[in-house]
């Protein structure tokens, strides 16, 4: 129950924006949830009115064997995103390779990937982001500089993991910006809202 007693990344951004300006906070992310249900459900898992949203489904993609659906659902969210003007940061958290290790031979259970299928899927996130100009953070088991910052299980950050993440946030928002009307490309809806997708 370790996730219950952490303070994600999300919920310390969202309380450090609140004390800024006037937030409410959108929690998009359900447990297990890929991109193509938020894609189809924009209205509800994008809000008309989001600045800022966090996007993370490194590494909970690709077990579907949908990838290609899979990228498309996280560019239609992006292309959203971009269109109402949001601050979009995607969050890339890259599990090591101890991960992995019992998985040879079984990809197709639940849980199982390889490191170098996870990183191609990370490439081609990577790629959607750069397409909107979005800002990105990485975490990586596999680093030196990142493995302090995960749990033992290899796969999820630990409490100094989404602190280290928050930081980073911080350093890539505009919050002054925030205070301000939207610089919507597509016009549509309010200001206000804090949207956060993926797996938290």
């Amino acid at each position: 129950d370790w996730w219950q007693r952490s303070r994600s990344f999300s919920l310390q951004l969202t309380e450090f924006l609140q004390s800024q300006v006037p937030f409410r906070h959108v929690d998009s992310a359900i447990g297990g949830m890929g991109p193509i249900l938020a894609a189809s459900c924009m209205d509800k898992f994008v809000p008309s009115d989001a600045r800022v949203a966090t996007i993370e489904y490194i590494p909970n993609i690709g077990y579907t064997e949908e990838d290609g659906d899979e990228i498309r659902s996280i560019e239609r969210i992006t292309h959203r995103l971009w269109g109402l003007g949001a601050q979009i940061v995607f969050v890339n958290i890259l599990p090591g390779t101890k991960r992995f290790a019992g998985c040879v031979g079984q990809t197709r259970r639940y849980g199982c990937h390889t490191r170098a299928r996870v990183a191609a899927l990370r490439d081609r996130v990577v790629d959607v982001a750069l397409r909107y100009n979005a800002s990105i953070v990485t975490v990586d088991d596999d680093s030196k500089r990142d493995k302090h910052l995960f749990n033992k299980d290899h796969m999820h950050i630990s409490q100094k993991g989404h602190h280290h993440v928050f930081h980073r946030l911080l350093g890539m928002l505009n919050v002054s910006d925030l205070s301000g009307p939207p610089r919507k490309r597509i016009s549509d809806g309010q200001t206000g809202a804090v949207a956060e997708l993926g797996v938290t």
